[in-house]
């Protein structure tokens, strides 16, 4: 009889262990599910940041801008005779008064 009962004990422990083990399983995939759906939703805004940065620094959006702010192109440059202080070649930068 104390066997019988030491065999049943034994059976119940590994059954109610397995039922918590599972649960814990359950619980830990839930969890990942959850993270990885908030991981592609970061991944998602981060191309999307990614796409304006990348659109906002291209050379027309950035010749456009700088226009919009009043600056013209450099013009060719010139170099400084440091004897005797004289400019040798180069055009001043001009605003193009037809826009």
């Amino acid at each position: 009889m104390p066997f019988l009962v030491l065999v049943i004990g034994i059976l119940a422990c590994a059954l109610v262990s397995t039922m918590l083990l599972n649960a814990r399983m359950a619980d830990t995939a839930y969890k990942m599910k959850t993270a990885q759906v908030e991981l592609n939703v970061l991944n998602d805004h981060i191309e999307t940041v990614r796409a304006d940065v990348q659109e906002a620094s291209s050379a027309d959006t950035l010749a456009a801008r700088a226009a919009e702010l009043g600056m013209v192109p450099a013009a060719a440059p010139g170099v400084i005779d440091l004897s005797d202080s004289t400019l040798a070649g180069g055009t001043a930068a001009e605003a193009d008064d037809a826009q």
